[in-house]
């Protein structure tokens, strides 16, 4: 996945992973996320719909924990906050009348998921973020960062020096493109990833 660029005036979208029958995910790598406004000049790296700032919220990563740093209005465990705080898993924090929900499936990993909860959506459409760590465990555990319920296998994304690898479940054989692959490998964009019940992609 390309590195995403934390300056202010060159913030792009998050690559998103789509794994079929499960969700699309943004895959945030960047040490500082900015939340905000879904508007037409696309100021934030995750852009929310509904009535909120358009920097409504920093999200920075510092060793394995993310610290939440209120820009705008920002209401955390139902009081207002005017510092950067520690996320813990299960808080619940609103940008003006939007409700997200942060979690931490995995206490041995750093890896972290953000949600919104209903009605507003992410624009484009997500079922979550993911606050990558040094690897991101698809499967069907309850300790997994992205959860595919109706499946049989786990496979791992992680770090292999500036780039992510994929790590196919003990004996299945992944198809990377044409490739058939049973050791780990690069994890490139718009490349598909199948096999079993596994079906998934970066854009």
């Amino acid at each position: 996945m390309p590195e995403i660029s934390s300056s202010a005036t060159s913030r792009k979208a998050p690559p998103v992973l789509w794994v079929d029958g499960v969700g699309s995910f943004a895959l945030c790598q960047s040490d500082e996320i900015l939340l905000g406004q879904a508007t037409l000049d696309g100021v934030a790296d995750l852009c929310i719909r509904g009535n909120l700032s358009r920097r409504a919220a920093m999200i920075r990563k510092v060793g394995e924990d993310c610290i939440l740093q209120p820009i705008a209005e920002v209401v955390v465990r139902g009081e207002a906050i005017n510092k950067p705080i520690v996320l813990h898993h299960e808080d619940r924090f609103h940008l003006g009348n939007v409700e997200l929900v942060y979690s931490r499936p995995s206490p041995l990993s750093s890896t972290s998921r953000l949600e919104l909860v209903p009605p507003h959506r992410w624009q484009p459409l997500l079922d979550a973020a993911i606050f990558l760590g040094d690897a991101c465990v698809l499967g069907p555990s309850p300790q997994s960062h992205i959860r595919c319920y109706d499946w049989q296998h786990t496979v791992l994304l992680f770090r292999h020096g500036s780039e992510w690898w994929v790590r196919p479940p003990d004996g299945l054989s992944l198809w990377n493109g044409d490739r058939e692959e049973s050791a780990p490998f690069p994890l490139l964009p718009g490349q598909k990833i199948v096999g079993g019940e596994i079906s998934l992609v970066v854009e």
